[in-house]
């Protein structure tokens, strides 16, 4: 127990030295001669006062002094970090906890640098969530280079943080010497084309990154030539999430050329991304060739019956897809026919989920997804209409016996085929 209270009491003194120092570089340096304070010289730190704390554990921080609590408040705001952000920050990590969520506090670039700072020396986090504090391009610098000598974080959200290509090169630069990210999220920051093609040209080669989160980001068909290049070298990404730009059917091309070669991608989703008739064409030639691909999301699209003709032609030979979306596209119950006959058709589809969404289910849709589920049980189709408009919901057709034996019973009908006195031959 005093241990734990002995262990708060040594970050909350490293916090202090941190605010001391940036302090400092904050006054520009005015005095050249001015000396950030040592360690051993910090004797007062403020902290939250807990009341759950047993009588040793508050001998053991005898240290705090109280009356340092404005001096406290007052360094965080020259840093520009919320106290509570502060003292919540602290008090995870005093916790031991291993995914540490900073998400929407407020922190700014500055007080990334803080955290960044006291996280050096700090081995126990797994997890870093930074989304949504406005660090931007100077922020994520600074995580970038907490990042070139850590190796205990593997995942990374830096997501809705309005990081540009400065802050994008800074950790690409870091990939180059971190071996243990697998995950990166830097969705929500209107990235461009240009702002990332650095990044590509790192992912390339290296081995560690699996997930790489670039959702919401304001990508075209050159992103699209970027991403793709990087996909037909790279050998490690497994998901890759680039829903929510604006590829259209050229960016797509060049992204399924990449694809095409990749042997690493299980799941891609290019949802919401203007894809035509013409993407659809390039995805089918990449579902007839890729045989890595578990997860596939072409949802909120432009994708026509005439797309879907295409991708359904991919389907007959693909033998790897697990799930489809293709929902809220320009498809009828006749593109969605020729998806389920493609998938009937080929005998080593193992195709499970199947998004059609708004699209009404005909008789004939109906019998070849019970052909299709009569092969694998686990086979489903979400969010189908009925002609009324309303959801629909696939019922097993019913046992013919079953119904006789009903039908018998409702009647008064039922026979003891004990007492049937059966001609002998």
């Amino acid at each position: 127990m005093s241990g734990k209270a002995v262990s708060h009491t040594n970050i909350m003194i490293n916090l202090n030295r941190v605010l001391s120092k940036y302090e400092l570089q904050m006054k520009g340096n005015e005095d050249d001669d001015s000396e950030i304070p040592r360690a051993e010289s910090v004797q007062k730190i403020y902290r939250l006062d807990r009341q759950d704390r047993e009588d040793v554990v508050q001998d053991a921080c005898e240290v705090y002094d109280l009356s340092e609590k404005e001096e406290f408040l007052q360094r965080c705001t020259n840093l520009g970090i919320p106290p509570f952000a502060m003292t919540y920050f602290l008090d995870n990590l005093s916790r031991g906890v291993t995914d540490l969520v900073l998400r929407n506090l407020g922190i700014g670039a500055r007080g990334a640098s803080a955290v960044t700072e006291v996280l050096a020396g700090n081995s126990n986090i797994r997890s870093l969530d930074m989304s949504l504090n406005n660090i931007q391009d100077k922020g994520a610098s600074t995580v970038a280079i907490l990042l070139e000598t850590n190796r205990s974080i593997t995942n990374l959200d830096l997501s809705e943080n309005f990081i540009g290509k400065e802050g994008v090169d800074s950790i690409s630069n870091m990939l180059t010497y971190n071996s243990v990210l697998t995950h990166l999220d830097l969705s929500r920051n209107n990235l461009s084309c240009k702002d990332i093609q650095f990044l590509s040209n790192v992912i390339q080669t290296v081995d560690s990154i699996r997930v790489l989160d670039l959702r919401h980001n304001a990508f075209r068909s050159k992103g699209g030539k970027y991403l793709g290049d990087m996909l037909g070298k790279n050998t490690s990404l497994s998901e890759l999430y680039v829903g929510w730009n604006y590829f259209g059917d050229e960016g797509l091309k060049f992204l399924c050329s990449g694809l095409e070669m990749n042997r690493s991608l299980e799941v891609l989703d290019v949802c919401w991304n203007n894809i035509g008739h013409e993407g659809a064409e390039h995805i089918s030639e990449f579902l007839e060739n890729n045989g890595r691909l578990l997860e596939l999301n072409l949802d909120n699209n432009h994708i026509t019956d005439k797309g879907l003709t295409s991708i359904a032609k991919g389907l007959q030979v693909n033998e790897t897809l697990r799930v489809l979306r293709v929902g809220f596209n320009v498809i009828t119950s006749k593109g969605a026919n020729e998806v389920l006959e493609s998938l009937v058709s080929n005998p080593g589809t193992v195709v499970e989920k199947l998004h059609i969404a708004e699209v009404e289910v005909t008789t004939k849709f109906e019998k070849l997804f019970w052909e299709l589920k009569k092969r694998n049980p686990k086979f489903i189709v979400l969010e189908m209409n009925t002609p009324g408009g309303e959801m629909y919901h696939f019922e097993a057709p019913p046992n013919a016996m079953k119904v006789l034996d009903r039908y018998l019973e409702q009647n008064g009908l039922n026979i003891d085929v004990s007492e049937l006195q059966l001609d002998k031959p």
